[in-house]
């Protein structure tokens, strides 16, 4: 599926902010700017969840919810004609309530970015936005997005517009023309973003850490279809053993694993796929039964456990009792002795993710902290659901970009192996009997 060509997307940081006294926690404003079905709130989506998945609290206000909910029933496109006053009033006043729930968002939850969501398409309105923001002390960058193909816009059109309650029920052809019809009507207002009249910084003039991410990201990302597959090492000696950690090769079961992967990587038919493997032995010896070229990346070693490396969760439980009550109290921040965190995790991955977003069709052959960070990225999991999604051995995950986000499709290869996955605790105090820090309970009790 495609949405825009994303070299057509312009970031600006906005003058008017500039004179406003900046400091390093102010927080920030991500203004979309664009006609409809020019994949704003695409973009939005995706930077709200890259930005959270960096830790980064992120929030987007969709300014046609807004509407949808002040207005409860859809006519036609009339309602976006400019000279409809009625309409008009409502549509800032839709406007309006958005700015002030960024503003509650930052104040109340402690927010460091808002993506607004609309069209923006006029001066007036970012005049708005910016007075409102230059009163509160925000930082604003712009991001507009550009596409004139007429084959694009249209399957932009079938893909997302005709899944809006505004078009529930109604005919293909007769949602087509009235989106049509409401895209005209923007375009006779459509002010784009002026160099001269609207911003003083480009893309490489941007002032802080946060924008250059923003900016880094948004150049990576692209919108040609494409799947990735995620899948765990085979089964390991040490897994076998109840063991965290280490680097032992694959047991029996784990070599059958491998050959089965190869055989599914051929029946997928996979156009120009690239493998990538950590540096350690389990993921090479999986990859190898693939018979194709792959990439090592030290990035995707497994979660370095420190002192608790090759020990079980008993042998933890016993040797380091208030460590393994500390971790299950926090378990994305807890970082092992001499070892890492979920958290370390993240922040090593992120080059992996930029890579990613770059590639088309990658198979990743991971472990099982790898596998989590890089799931909960695709899938939008929160840093509390990461630790403990659930990845089976011997089983593939395909990820596939949709309109608004990812297609999950599990295939579990028919090969048996033990269960690695440990569930939250029941007790994580510290004073805990032995026996207690290890009954756990299911996600969904």
């Amino acid at each position: 599926m495609e949405f825009l060509p994303l070299e057509h997307v312009r970031l600006r940081r906005c003058d008017s902010a500039a004179s406003v006294p900046q400091f390093c926690n102010s927080p920030t404003m991500i203004v979309m700017v664009g006609l409809p079905a020019r994949g704003k709130t695409y973009i939005s989506k995706k930077l709200t969840r890259y930005l959270n998945w960096i830790g980064v609290p992120t929030k987007m206000f969709n300014v046609g919810q807004y509407r949808r909910e002040a207005v409860k029933i859809y006519k036609n496109f009339e309602f976006f004609k400019p000279d409809n006053e009625e309409a008009m009033r409502i549509r800032k006043a839709c406007a309006s309530a958005a700015l002030k729930d960024v503003a509650a968002y930052f104040s109340k939850e402690q927010g460091q970015v808002a993506v607004f969501d609309a069209t923006n398409t006029t001066r007036e309105r970012r005049a708005v936005i910016l007075s409102y923001a230059k009163e509160r002390g925000y930082k604003v960058f712009f991001v507009e997005s550009i596409c004139e193909d007429p084959g694009i816009i249209a399957e932009n059109i079938k893909q997302v517009k005709f899944g809006s309650p505004d078009y529930k029920d109604r005919d293909t052809v007769e949602a087509l023309e009235d989106f049509s019809q409401r895209i005209e009507c923007y375009r006779a207002s459509y002010m784009p973003i002026d160099d001269e009249r609207d911003s003083r910084y480009l893309v490489n003039r941007v002032q802080d850490h946060i924008q250059s991410r923003i900016v880094y990201y948004l150049m990576n990302i692209h919108v040609t279809p494409r799947s990735i597959y995620l899948s765990r090492h085979g089964e390991s000696e040490l897994n076998l053993l109840g063991c965290i950690g280490g680097d032992s090769g694959l047991s029996p079961r784990g070599q059958k694993y491998a050959n089965a992967l190869a055989t599914f990587v051929r029946g997928q038919n996979i156009r120009d796929l690239k493998v990538w493997t950590s540096h350690m032995k389990r993921t090479i010896q999986t990859a190898e039964a693939l018979g194709v070229q792959y990439e090592q990346w030290k990035a995707l070693n497994e979660i370095d456990a420190g002192v608790c490396e090759e020990l079980t969760y008993e042998e933890i439980q016993e040797n380091f009792p208030e460590e393994f009550a500390l971790r299950d109290q926090d378990k994305y921040r807890y970082r092992y002795p001499k070892g890492e965190s979920y958290e370390d995790l993240v922040h090593r991955l992120e080059p992996v993710i930029m890579e990613l977003e770059r590639q088309e069709n990658v198979l990743v052959v991971c472990h099982q902290a790898i596998f989590r960070c890089l799931l909960a990225y695709f899938v939008d999991k929160t840093s509390d659901e990461l630790p403990y999604l659930r990845c089976p051995l011997h089983t593939v995950l395909k990820l596939t970009p949709v309109a608004y986000g990812c297609k999950v499709e599990s295939f579990f290869l028919n090969i048996e192996a033990v269960n690695t996955h440990r569930e939250r605790p029941v007790n994580v105090d510290i004073n805990r009997n032995p026996a207690e820090a290890l009954v756990t309970v299911p996600d969904h009790a």
